[in-house]
Order: C-alpha cells, then sequence, then structure tokens
C-alpha cells in the first residue's frame, strides 16, 4: 500500500484525470446476436447474457478477453453497482450485456475493479430495469497513469486469488470430512445378519477429533421392522385458517412437507401435532430424505413421521434411515405409504450401544457442519476484505477539483 502512495505522489500529484467510459474503452454491442434456446445447438464456447453464462454453443462470435456489463433485467447489484463479468476466450454474448474491449490508456481489468465500485441506480430506468449504451457511456473513470493501474490491479486481484484458493481449499477439506463421517457411520452402523440376528464384529472406529473413540464389543442385536419399533403418522393438510408463511407471536410452529433443510419448510401454525422428537421420511419427491425433529412441529402431506419407542434411540434411527434405501414403486405415483415403511426393517442393538454409536456420530457430524457454515462465513469475510480495499485503493482526487 505504501508504495502505491508513493506512486501517486510521484506520478499525479496534482490528482487523477477522469474520463468518460465511452472514451477510455471500445464498446462492440452492434456486433452481439442473441439466439433463442430453441436455436441453440449444444457446443463448448459460452453464451452469456446479462448475468454471465446462461448456456453453452457450438459456435462463438467474439475470441479476446472482455468485460461485460449487464444491460437489461438484473443489472444492478444490491449495493447499486453494475453487474460485471470477467470473459476470456472464444465467447458468444447475445443483447442482455454490454461488451467492452481494452483500449490504449485504460486497462481492462483496472475498469473490471472500479466499475464494482459505481453506483449507477440514478442510469438505470424501465421495467424491467435497463442501462442502456448513452446511460453507459457517460459513467466517468478514473484514468490514472498505467503504473498506478498496474499496481492496483496485481493487489485487488491478489485478493481474488487467494479468497478462490481458500475456498478451493476448505470445500475440498468439506468434503474429506464428510466421506469420512460417511464411511465411519457406515462402519458403526454396518451389521451382519445373522438368521434373526445381526452381528456387529469387533472394531475399532478412530475418528481423529483429538481422542480415540473405540468400539470394541460382540452384540447380538434383534432384527425389527420400523413397524415394530415406531409409530407411523402420515402427514396432513395444511392447518385451516391456522397457517402463516412468517412467524409471528401468535405462529411460531414450524409446518414441514418434503424437501431438504429450508426447502422443507412450508410455514407456521398455532399448534403442534408431532410433540416428541421423531424423524421425518419424505414420501414424494425428494423420496426417502430423513430429517431429525427434536421440537414440536406440524407435518403435511408428503411427509411420514417416524416416532421411535423406547427400545429405539431417536438419533440412532435417525442415523440408520440416513443408510436406508426404500424402494421407489415403479408404477402409479413415485411415492412412499405407510405400508411401504413399516416393512423395512433395521438392526436393534441394546439402547446403550446405540447410544454410543450415536454420541461417535454427533461429534463426527458437528465438526462437518462446524465447517459446513464456517466456509460460506470465512467466504464472506474475505469478500469484504476485498471490497473494503478496492473501495480504498480505487478512490482518488480528481483532477483540478
Amino acid at each position: 500500500m505504501s508504495r502505491l502512495s508513493e506512486m501517486i505522489k510521484e506520478l499525479c500529484p496534482d490528482g487523477v484525470e477522469y474520463k468518460k467510459l465511452g472514451e477510455v474503452c471500445e464498446i462492440l454491442d452492434s456486433q452481439r446476436k442473441p439466439v433463442t434456446k430453441k436455436d441453440r445447438t449444444t457446443g463448448q464456447y459460452p453464451y452469456y447474457g446479462a448475468n454471465g453464462i446462461k448456456d453453452y454453443v457450438d459456435e462463438f462470435i467474439f475470441e479476446g478477453t472482455f468485460l461485460l456489463v449487464g444491460e437489461d433485467g438484473s443489472v444492478v447489484t444490491e449495493h447499486g453497482c453494475p453487474v460485471v463479468h470477467w470473459a476470456t476466450g472464444k465467447i458468444w454474448v447475445n443483447n442482455h450485456a454490454h461488451i467492452l474491449k481494452e483500449k490504449e490508456g485504460l486497462r481492462l481489468r483496472f475498469l473490471f475493479h472500479y466499475l464494482q465500485t459505481v453506483n449507477i441506480q440514478h442510469l438505470v430506468k424501465g421495467v424491467p430495469p435497463k442501462l442502456n449504451q448513452k446511460k453507459l457511456r457517460e459513467i466517468l473513470t478514473p484514468v490514472p497513469p498505467l503504473p498506478i493501474q498496474n499496481e492496483i490491479v496485481k493487489l485487488l486481484d491478489n485478493f481474488i486469488e487467494l479468497t478462490a484458493e481458500l475456498t478451493a481449499e476448505l470445500t475440498v477439506e468439506l468434503l474429506l470430512r464428510k466421506k469420512q463421517y460417511n464411511f465411519y457411520r457406515d462402519s458403526l452402523l454396518n451389521f451382519v445378519r445373522v438368521d434373526d440376528t445381526i452381528v456387529q464384529t469387533d472394531r475399532q472406529t478412530d475418528l481423529r477429533i483429538g481422542k480415540i473413540w473405540r468400539l470394541k464389543q460382540s452384540v447380538e442385536v434383534k432384527w425389527k421392522t420400523l413397524g415394530e419399533v415406531c409409530d407411523l403418522i402420515a402427514g396432513g393438510d395444511v392447518p385451516k385458517g391456522e397457517f402463516s408463511q412468517v412467524v409471528t407471536e401468535e405462529y411460531r410452529i414450524p409446518i414441514y412437507s418434503n424437501g431438504i433443510g429450508e426447502k422443507a419448510l412450508y410455514g407456521f401454525t398455532k399448534s403442534p401435532r408431532i410433540t416428541q422428537p421423531c424423524v421425518t421420511i419424505s414420501a414424494r419427491g425428494t423420496i426417502g430424505y430423513s430429517a431429525l425433529h427434536l421440537t414440536p412441529f406440524y407435518p403435511v402431506v408428503r411427509l411420514i413421521a417416524a416416532i421411535s419407542y423406547k427400545c429405539l434411540d431417536v438419533k440412532y434411527l435417525f442415523y440408520m434411515l440416513q443408510m436406508t434405501t426404500f424402494k421407489i414403486p415403479q408404477t402409479g405415483i413415485p411415492q412412499l405409504t405407510i405400508p411401504m415403511v413399516k416393512t423395512y426393517s433395521i438392526p436393534i442393538p441394546p439402547l446403550e450401544v446405540q447410544q454410543k454409536i450415536v454420541s461417535i456420530l454427533d461429534r463426527f457430524d458437528a465438526l462437518c457442519n462446524d465447517l459446513s457454515q464456517g466456509l460460506p462465513a470465512e467466504i464472506a469475510a474475505r469478500k469484504k476484505q476485498y471490497e473494503y480495499y478496492r473501495d480504498k485503493l480505487l478512490t482518488f482526487r480528481r483532477k483540478g477539483a
């Protein structure tokens, strides 16, 4: 940073000249060609629109390095700045994105960073919102000497590169942890059936989380159907007159349907139908997906709730159902019903063994979740860091002001 400050003092002590964007880069909009989806032939070349790559096609109309700026549609970010994309190689661009090419005197990569600091909301008009070429050309951009542009580009690109590397590393680590978790879960829950009982063979489980958890025992367990060890309840209709899409003081009980994660949350109601800890099984759509519920809720259609008896730990049931593959009927509506689900069998070891298995898997699951939640937070922190330095580096005293 100190080097950049010295360069600015030396090369532009009186400030930086600002020019209209139309003067400092080429705008190739007249060469764009839109192609409807039905007329596109799938290929290897990116097909760009206002918000980035929309498709891949078998031909290209541009080759080189370009800066794309959204023209109509979702063309403004949450901060009021233009939506920009960096595009290189052979590409096709439709008429929803302006296409900018470098001109001597202003590095295109410098412009890429700078435009992400410019509020253009006053330039965007109409429904849907549109940044026409005339308004685009009017945007003022600083044009510091090339050595300063190069230094700023190097610093900001380094932030982007470090963020990309961190994201890749954390993503790989998360995948490895999940793979480890699945391995140990499958090992702990893998029982060999012998006639009417199941025997878990001696094994040592090392979860590498600071302590070694050992499960070295041979236990005989019963093979029971879900119908024998659970109350199975089918979800009903959405409560009439007692439904809200947002949580309020009156409507606080979540309503769940089929779906994964937050997509399963249907809304909120006044009173729960299920008050005991249980596991739900998606009966349609995401068929077989299981979720653990430890607090009261209301299940609706496309969901089956399994409330375990005293012989079965609810979290053990949850982990076991994660390994269960339900057979989907090949005729009629693809779905699961209670008569189908109740026939599936699972191994039931003594309760203390179930709880030991749950304890081990809970710890490993917590490690995976910590990383899953930390990954977006870390990426967001790096993005904020980049934005802070970008705004700081790209703020210049205007020459003559």
